[in-house]
């Protein structure tokens, strides 16, 4: 009987002799593209669940750290703002800090029905409220988001507030 430290050399010679003895080493390497696939297409499942309408969504934003989720806010307006002043002012307007709209963005998302709705358009949600926008509304308009998502009728253009 082997010591108990060589028990790992056990192992591969194991898998040797499984090897040498199957009779069908087709089979072997089919197994190995099977499970190499099916690995693949679960990490691409993963990084998938993280977009919507290729827009990092609720889930995404849930895994960043807070000078992330911050960066991703300042960048999100300035983008906005540099493409039409005008138009990013209606959409993203409203009194709040950014560390505000951070803390906003935590708790829309804390509804795991958000999580697939995209940050800009959380953001978007959040501008609304911020701008007294009644919890009627507010609920109208997010219920209208995930129904989009759930049966797009197409990629959108464009979300008006």
């Amino acid at each position: 009987m082997a010591p108990a430290h060589e028990g790992h050399r056990l192992v591969p010679l194991v898998l040797a002799r499984a090897v040498i003895n199957c009779e069908n080493r087709h089979m072997i390497m089919k197994r190995l593209v099977l499970v190499t696939v099916l690995a693949v297409g679960a990490w691409a499942q993963e990084t998938n669940n993280l977009r919507t309408f290729e827009l990092y969504n609720g889930r995404s934003w849930n895994a960043l750290s807070l000078g992330e989720k911050l960066a991703q806010i300042i960048g999100i307006w300035e983008g906005a703002v540099s493409i039409d002043e005008d138009k990013a002012t209606v959409q993203f307007k409203n009194k709040a800090t950014f560390g505000e709209m951070v803390t906003a963005l935590d708790l829309f998302y804390q509804d795991s029905a958000n999580a697939p709705i995209p940050i800009i358009w959380g953001l978007q949600v959040i501008a609304t409220k911020n701008n007294g926008a009644s919890a009627a509304e507010l609920e109208s308009r997010t219920t209208a988001l995930r129904r989009f998502i759930a049966k797009p009728e197409g990629k959108p253009k464009e979300t008006k507030y």
